[in-house]
């Protein structure tokens, strides 16, 4: 039978230990942000490593806060990039959608709100499917333009699917230029002659192809040709309320 001095003297052994393995954890983490590149390929598994020592060693409410704060941070930082690299402007609200005050088809309704701070508003997810064009669908919603938008022919669409995550969300509400500009790297909508319309980002641009990439890793290029009746325009605004909370 142990004395009690002796589980007293085990447990200090391993308390030891643990202030140990805290110690030399703290010491390797420090020197590797101090050496190590994160956006290095080659130093992805010592970060994998230390993101999963880390919450290993916390608690599940200490792990909880921790990925509100992580997906807070994603956020700002996508919401910074959209405007500085892509320039396309953000607001973390919900659009103001109005009844349109007519009935018509989008290409109508986009010929009345050209001439006013309002654009059509339609919905991607029930809106021109395969086989189905756009401009022929009923519009019977309208929304304000935002003043530093300049002047110019817009639609607004919700965003439908998850292709783009973590810059669009399912329900977000997307501004698009009207216009067959494509310029690498730009954020436009496109149809897809069997499968309707999309949102993606511009990759490379050949002489009789176009590559159009998701930002979700899940979803693969797809290759449109090059072809200006398939572009729709390009995204400069987005509604996003996501982690606007946060």
């Amino acid at each position: 039978m142990s004395r009690p001095d002796d589980r007293d003297d085990a447990v200090r052994v391993d308390d030891l230990r643990e202030r140990q393995a805290d110690a030399v954890f703290r010491l390797a983490a420090r020197k590797a942000f101090d050496d190590l590149d994160p956006s290095d390929p080659q130093n992805a598994g010592f970060f994998e490593w230390y993101a999963r020592d880390l919450r290993a060693r916390q608690t599940p409410g200490q792990r909880a806060a921790m990925e509100r704060r992580a997906a807070a941070f994603a956020d700002r930082m996508t919401r910074r990039w959209a405007e500085e690299r892509l320039g396309i402007r953000d607001r973390a609200v919900t659009p103001m959608i109005q009844r349109a005050p007519l009935s018509a088809t989008a290409a109508q309704a986009l010929d009345l709100t050209a001439r006013l701070p309002k654009a059509p508003y339609l919905d991607m997810a029930v809106a021109a499917g395969a086989g189905r064009e756009l401009w022929d669908e009923e519009c019977t919603e309208w929304l304000d333009v935002p003043d530093d938008v300049p002047p110019g022919r817009h639609l607004a669409l919700r965003v439908a699917g998850e292709s783009m995550t973590p810059f669009l969300h399912e329900g977000d509400t997307i501004l698009v230029k009207i216009g067959p500009e494509l310029v690498p790297g730009s954020v436009v909508v496109a149809r897809r002659p069997d499968d309707g319309y999309v949102v993606k980002r511009v990759g490379r641009v050949r002489a009789r192809s176009v590559e159009l990439v998701s930002m979700n890793p899940a979803y693969e290029p797809i290759q449109l040709p090059r072809d200006q009746r398939l572009l729709l325009g390009t995204v400069v605004l987005r509604w996003c309320t996501h982690g606007a909370r946060e």
